[in-house]
This record gives structure tokens, C-alpha cells and sequence, in this order.
């Protein structure tokens, strides 16, 4: 049966081990893309830190130097912030994946990478008004009436 001895807790284990109180012992891991958040899987028992190792391993993709914990989370489909969500803006709950697409939110809530100007979510519903969406009509002859024997175009007010 495996006791933990007594001792300091490194933050670098991801094993539970301890250090003998007083030792130089060092629980490392690899920081291969250099945020200074290792990668828990290559963890190693060293007296000395070797170059490009360090004793945090909280990060989530260490081959992504944009992912640590406490990134800026941005609309890329990549967990920026190591918080296990792909949200695009973490301050604002319903911008998320499922979130919906609005006019003049001036941003991507639904996290899909397009924008309230381009995303279909909004130009091809049943009811694009609901979305606030504004239907605009055909005015050939300039009098400020649109032709409703037109179809209008679905767009989002400015």
C-alpha cells in the first residue's frame, strides 16, 4: 500500500507524491509551447529544473501557447481559458455555443464564426423578425413605399 510521506505538496504532481521536508526534489513537467503551464502527462522527479520544465501543470493544450488558465477565451472552437468550455465570451452567459443569434448584438452568440450580418440562423428562419430582423422592400420609384408584390430582403438593421 502506497502512504504519502509527510512533507511539502508540489504543485507539479498530478501523482499525489510528496517531497521529504528539506529536499530538492522537484515535480516537473514538460512546458513544450512556453506559457508557463506544463502539460500534466509529462511529469518528472528531478533535483535540478531542466530548461523548458516547470512545476505548474495546469495546462490544458500544451502545444497551443494561446491556451492556459486564465486566457483571453476567443471565438476559435479552442478551449482558450482551460475552464472546459468553448464559450466566446466567457463574461456574458449567453454567448455560448447554444446561445442564439441576434440582430445587433454586434457579436457571434452562438459561437458558430459568423457574425449577425452573415449567419443564416437569422436569414433563413421561418421568422427572421423574431431574431430582430427587419424585412425591407423593393422602393424603385424612390417614393419611401416598398413593393410588397417583391420579396424583400431579410437584414438586420444597422
Amino acid at each position: 500500500m502506497d502512504v504519502p510521506r509527510a512533507g511539502r505538496y508540489s504543485l507539479g504532481t498530478q501523482a499525489g507524491l510528496f517531497a521529504p521536508p528539506g529536499s530538492d526534489i522537484q515535480f516537473l513537467l514538460d512546458d513544450a509551447d512556453g506559457d508557463g503551464f506544463g502539460d500534466p502527462a509529462t511529469e518528472m522527479i528531478l533535483c535540478e529544473e531542466p530548461v523548458g520544465y516547470i512545476t505548474d501543470g495546469s495546462d490544458c493544450d500544451d502545444t497551443d501557447s494561446a491556451a492556459y488558465p486564465s486566457a483571453e477565451e476567443v471565438c476559435d472552437d479552442v478551449d482558450n481559458d482551460c475552464d472546459g468550455e468553448l464559450d466566446c465570451n466567457d463574461t456574458d452567459d449567453t454567448v455560448n455555443p447554444d446561445g442564439t443569434e441576434v440582430c445587433k448584438g454586434h457579436y457571434d452568440e452562438d459561437c458558430d464564426g459568423l457574425f449577425e450580418h452573415e449567419d443564416p440562423d437569422i436569414y433563413e428562419a421561418a421568422d427572421p423578425t423574431i431574431y430582430g430582423a427587419e424585412f425591407y422592400y423593393i422602393d424603385a420609384d424612390g417614393d419611401g413605399y416598398g413593393d410588397e408584390d417583391t420579396d424583400p430582403e431579410v437584414l438586420c438593421p444597422s
